[in-house]
């Protein structure tokens, strides 16, 4: 599965715009600029990735 995220990684350096679905949090915030946390359906949290990674509830629910 790394070696998926490290090929995306140099489609991303590229300058190219990537939609990432991925269910590891802590892996797809090492590849993405913005993400988007849906649960139930709705966006649950929404920032850039360092944003997120901070957030003390997301971190706690899903980066623990």
């Amino acid at each position: 599965m790394h070696e998926v995220f490290e090929t995306l990684g140099k489609i991303r350096a590229s300058g190219t715009t990537i939609l990432i679905v991925e269910q590891n949090v802590r892996l797809a915030l090492r590849y993405v600029d913005r993400g988007y946390l849906l649960a139930n359906g709705s966006i649950r949290f929404e920032g850039s990735a360092e944003e997120l990674a901070q957030d003390k509830v997301m971190h706690g629910a899903y980066l623990a």
